[in-house]
Parts: structure tokens; C-alpha cells; sequence
């Protein structure tokens, strides 16, 4: 009499604890059944499916990362992109070290502002998003060139 504890995985045929198998359905609807193959064997065609579609992979990930990070679509993206004409919404440049534009966001309400290049986005991270520490390095570089 086969123990309940185990099951046998459809693809490596092994024998092994209901733990190593992941509950069947979606993350929000996990049903009490596990899957049919264990969680190494889903690894690995993972794995070979990434190596295999490295452009669905990027693409699915690329819209992944907005909506968990943002709360926005690969299209609300691209919709802002066209609107502000690929360009930094800051110094209205092409973004240089990468491919797309990085997402600015208040850290406080989460609302997206708009997109900026890798360098005006990391600037605003650094200053904190201070207004204060912003107009203070403003008269800084004002001043300095006063006296050059």
C-alpha cells in the first residue's frame, strides 16, 4: 500500500514527499492538490524555456517588474514613452546606457511622474527627493560660477 505522504513525479518517475511537490492553480487560487511533477523537474523546464525564449522570457519579465513595482502595464509604458517622445522627462535626452527609460515614482504616495533617464533618476534617488537639498545644490553651482 502506496504512504499518501509520497506521489510519483509524471517526468523524472521518482518517488518523492508531497513537500517537494508545488499546490496546483495560480498563486491566488491554490487548490489542495500539487501539481503532477515535483519542483526540481519545474525548475529545470523553467530553466530550458528561458534559455529557449530568451525574448518572451525578457519581455514577460520586463512586464512582471512594472506591474509589481509600479502597478502599471507594458502598454501604460509605452503609452507614456510615445508621449514624452522616448525622451528623459528631466534633461530631454535619449536614455544612453540602456534601453528603456527607467520609471520615476514619488517613494511617498507611489504616483508615477514620469520617465527619466538612468542618471537624472539616480540624481533624484540620491537628493531623496528633497525639494530643500535640491534648491540648496541649485545656489551651490550658482554661486560657484560667480566666483570662477
Amino acid at each position: 500500500m502506496k504512504d499518501k505522504l509520497n506521489k510519483v513525479c509524471t517526468i523524472c518517475k521518482i518517488e518523492k514527499p508531497m513537500s517537494e511537490f508545488s499546490p496546483n492553480g495560480s498563486r491566488h487560487k491554490q487548490t489542495i492538490y500539487p501539481k503532477s511533477h515535483c519542483k526540481l523537474c519545474e525548475i529545470k523546464r523553467l530553466k530550458a524555456w528561458r534559455k529557449d525564449n530568451p525574448e518572451k522570457f525578457k519581455s514577460a519579465q520586463r512586464r512582471n517588474n512594472l506591474r509589481q513595482l509600479y502597478n502599471i502595464t507594458l502598454e501604460e509604458y509605452q503609452t507614456m514613452f510615445v508621449n514624452q517622445n522616448g525622451l528623459c522627462k528631466v534633461c530631454g535626452q535619449k536614455e544612453a546606457t540602456r534601453q528603456s527609460l527607467s520609471v520615476d515614482h514619488c517613494h511617498k504616495t507611489n504616483k508615477i511622474r514620469g520617465l527619466l533617464c538612468h542618471k537624472c533618476n539616480r540624481a533624484l534617488g540620491l537628493l531623496q527627493d528633497d525639494e530643500n537639498l535640491i534648491r540648496k545644490l541649485l545656489s551651490y553651482l550658482i554661486e560657484s560660477q560667480l566666483t570662477v
